[in-house]
């Protein structure tokens, strides 16, 4: 059914109908209205996020989080599902045609690596511009803070966290790059507007994270609207955000030993 999300499995392997016309893909993707609420919801859970993370994870631990936080990130893709339905448009066309060749997946996971590493590159160009290298000590003491909360512990944890890992991956670049970059391309009329306004709203919708690491993360989000818009495909950023997001939180697991 085109108004539930696709299991991660059809997105990534390619099983979805060709990329969109040039016609259908210069629109808007959905109406105003349901952009609007999608910006206030994940402007709002990002609120509420910063607020309570720790106070729930202290009364009901890690894997309930870890479960709500991938029910809200599918439920989302499923209002995205809808929204488009309107314009004639499934998730498939937002993540960006089928692989026609073994040589596309192969291609697409090395444009993961990548910008992967890319990103890795400019973090470290980021934050050594604005200081956060300068005490080194203090900067992962800040960061042990605020991350520690989401670290998983047991084996069940770990697996419950890759699996969140992998739908932040699959999930947000739908939302942000999929569908708030083209959105907000085609009111911009230009693709720089979609790149910048859905990098900013990416930082904003990670509270928890402080506000440094948000600038950290739009910064992020810009990298991978780039590629996104150069390859015309989800499926390098869905490699790449997936990857560091299980790398960072158990490299995070051992540092926290």
């Amino acid at each position: 059914m085109d108004s539930i999300p696709q299991p991660a499995s059809s997105l990534l392997s390619g099983a979805s109908v060709d990329a969109p016309s040039e016609s259908r893909s210069k629109g808007t993707i959905a109406p105003v209205w349901h952009t609007l609420l999608l910006v206030a919801s994940l402007l709002g859970f990002s609120l509420i996020t910063s607020r309570s993370e720790h106070k729930f994870l202290s009364s009901h631990g890690h894997a309930p989080l870890y479960l709500i936080s991938i029910a809200w990130e599918w439920l989302i893709v499923g209002y995205i599902a809808i929204g488009i339905r309107r314009r004639n448009l499934k998730l498939s066309d937002l993540v960006g045609g089928r692989w026609k060749q073994a040589e596309d997946a192969l291609i697409d996971a090395g444009l993961g690596v990548a910008t992967y590493v890319a990103t890795g590159i400019m973090f470290f160009v980021i934050a050594r511009a604005v200081g956060m290298l300068g005490n080194l000590d203090k900067t992962l003491q800040d960061s042990r803070q605020k991350l520690e909360f989401l670290v998983p512990r047991s084996g069940l944890e770990v697996f419950l966290f890759l699996a969140l890992c992998l739908t932040a991956g699959i999930c947000e670049e739908i939302i942000f790059r999929g569908y708030l970059q083209r959105q907000f391309s085609a009111w911009g009329h230009t693709a720089v507007v979609g790149i910048v306004l859905q990098s900013l709203l990416f930082g904003s919708s990670h509270g928890y994270e402080g506000a440094t690491r948000m600038l950290l993360i739009a910064a992020e989000g810009a990298l991978l609207g780039l590629v996104a818009y150069w390859r015309k495909s989800l499926r390098p950023g869905m490699f790449a955000h997936s990857a560091q997001d299980a790398i960072a939180g158990v490299a995070l697991r051992f540092f926290l030993k």
